[in-house]
């Protein structure tokens, strides 16, 4: 992302953003880069895992029970999904 060069696009959907704490290729804080996307896509969610590396590494499971919860809802709480 090129935060002082903002990308002019606008997507109308609801997205699911992730980013870890530990993505080396993170070069703007998380805070920074989630608003550059909730300027573009107003319906996206955040996903910060600060110990989560770029490949979910060390977050696989939170990550998963994020994502079921975006899909399906307030029905299953991602702290009581079943492992």
């Amino acid at each position: 992302m090129k935060i002082k060069q903002p990308a002019d696009f606008h997507v109308d959907r609801k997205a699911l953003i992730y980013i870890g704490g530990k993505d080396l290729l993170q070069v703007w804080r998380h805070d920074v880069m989630f608003q550059y996307v909730k300027e573009r896509i107003p319906a996206a969610e955040e996903v910060y895992v600060p110990r989560g590396d770029h490949m979910l590494g060390g977050c696989e499971q939170e990550v998963i029970e994020r994502i079921i919860y975006w899909v399906i809802g307030p029905q299953l709480s991602p702290k009581t999904s079943q492992r």
